[in-house]
């Protein structure tokens, strides 16, 4: 309970740090990181989301909190997504 309290506050801290300046590292309770450019208090510019939940990857463009424009999404089986992305999906050429 403490434990997860203080990842709490050190994430707002780093969210608040990330508004303020336009890019920082995000910490999520559920151990996602993200590391790239916020705007207006969301993932917004390019940025890379390192998911531990699922063990996905994704390096790319971002707007609003989705994945939108090139990006390349890496899947824990090796899978590889790579080009244009539309409000989280992956457009094939």
């Amino acid at each position: 309970m403490v434990f997860n309290f203080i990842i709490i506050c050190y994430s707002l801290l780093l969210l608040i740090i990330a508004i303020i300046l336009g890019h920082g590292i995000f910490l999520y309770a559920d151990g996602d990181v993200y590391e790239g450019s916020f705007k207006d208090d969301m993932r917004d510019g390019f940025g890379i989301l390192k998911s531990k939940t699922n063990g996905s990857i994704y390096t790319g463009e971002w707007s609003r909190n989705y994945r939108n424009g090139k990006g390349t999404l890496t899947l824990p089986d090796g899978v590889v997504y790579e080009g244009q992305f539309k409000d989280n999906i992956y457009i094939p050429n």
